[in-house]
């Protein structure tokens, strides 16, 4: 439930919430550094640009979810805070209650949507809440006589299991492998200075090994990040029969080209979005801050009529981020599975931790259905 917090508890603040509308001192307390949970720190806020933006949607629709409270600190909701703070306007808050998880693993069920995050990336979040899991495992020895309660098979994320346990709890938690962890760890303790890189999304697990000169382990790769893993068969060939013909793979390189068999692909290093993309396009965009903008650039060319038929493959877990909801307007098909990404030198394949949505651009509706039904529920935008 919503509250109004008031001088009593803050002394010095003055009231605070709905009841001030326009007034920015109320709203300032929330928005220092030292009134925020470690957890939420863990996230990095946005640019500046995005906050901007952020405070342009809330003055034209309000703020839509309240600042989220635990133990007196900003559990969830700092941009939001600092957005409203902007404004000059007052918002309300609700106290964090458990509902079985813990504050951390909470915290990144929030996040992890809202952010288009590598798998790398992802990494970096599981071992930098790693301690904060920990910590929650020792509070819970302490409280039941050293005794951790819960460690069945079905014990939640962030509750239960031995300290010991807190690397796989945090990986379980942002959706990677704890040996993807395990991975990075052996790259922070060999050369710290390309965690931040890591993060920023900048580097790769794979590029780090690399660039290390340590031997990399196929079993910890994923599609999203390394050239090695590529499209299934099954989905290009549905795809050819509905475009007929690829014309184009803005996003690929040779061995990719061998299934796609597209007639013109671009390569990471002719930079497909400096390159002119015409007539029947299929597009898998690369993973982390660029694939939105390849997304962006379909929308625009297809739009404009150079592109004449596309089909595009993204992920289904960012649905609620600013680049993906223009596709809602156009006929998407919802994997009910997750892909299997296949590579080239072992011959195996992999899954990511979500579906896949497809994304159909042209004027063969009913041609896109017959061909990716198979595949999942195919959906179109409500219209009256």
């Amino acid at each position: 439930m919503g509250q109004v917090l008031h001088e009593s508890l803050f002394p010095g603040v003055g009231r605070f919430g709905l009841e001030t509308p326009g007034s920015s001192q109320t709203n300032d307390w929330l928005t220092q550094p030292g009134n925020w949970h470690e957890a939420a720190n863990l996230f990095p806020l946005l640019p500046e640009e995005e906050l901007n933006e952020l405070a342009e949607d809330i003055k034209a629709n309000g703020l839509l979810n309240p600042i989220v409270l635990f133990e007196g600190k900003v559990l969830d909701g700092r941009n939001r805070a600092l957005a409203c703070n902007k404004l000059g306007t007052a918002f309300s808050t609700n106290e964090w209650q458990s509902n079985g998880t813990s504050p951390a693993a909470w915290v990144i069920s929030q996040n992890l949507h809202r952010r288009h995050l590598t798998a790398s990336q992802k990494a970096v979040v599981a071992y930098e809440f790693e301690p904060l899991f920990a910590e929650e495992a020792k509070k819970r020895q302490k409280q039941h006589g050293g005794t951790a309660p819960g460690r069945t098979k079905n014990t939640s994320p962030g509750l239960g299991g031995s300290v010991g346990e807190s690397q796989k709890l945090a990986a379980k938690s942002v959706g990677v492998s704890h040996g993807y962890v395990a991975e990075l760890k052996k790259i922070v303790a060999k050369d710290p200075s390309l965690l931040p890189e890591i993060k920023a999304g900048k580097l790769t697990i794979p590029e780090a090994q690399k660039k290390l000169g340590f031997k990399q382990s196929t079993t910890a790769m994923v599609s999203a990040e390394s050239n090695e893993w590529y499209t299934p068969k099954g989905y290009i060939e549905a795809a050819r029969k509905v475009l007929c013909d690829i014309e184009l793979d803005p996003a690929s390189c040779a061995k990719a080209n061998r299934v796609v068999k597209a007639k013109r692909y671009f390569t990471k290093e002719d930079d497909g979005l400096a390159q002119e993309w015409q007539k029947q396009v299929w597009l898998n965009p690369p993973y982390g801050d660029v694939g939105p903008k390849f997304v962006a650039k379909l929308i625009r060319d297809y739009e404009s009529g150079k592109v004449k038929e596309a089909i595009l493959l993204v992920n289904s877990h960012c649905t609620d981020t600013k680049w993906f909801q223009p596709l809602f307007n156009y006929l998407m098909c919802f994997t009910d599975h997750r892909s299997k990404f296949w590579n080239a030198k072992t011959k195996s394949s992999t899954s990511p931790t979500h579906g896949s949505v497809f994304v159909y651009f042209g004027k063969s509706p009913n041609k896109f259905e017959k061909h990716f039904k198979k595949f999942g529920a195919v959906l179109q935008r409500y219209r009256r």
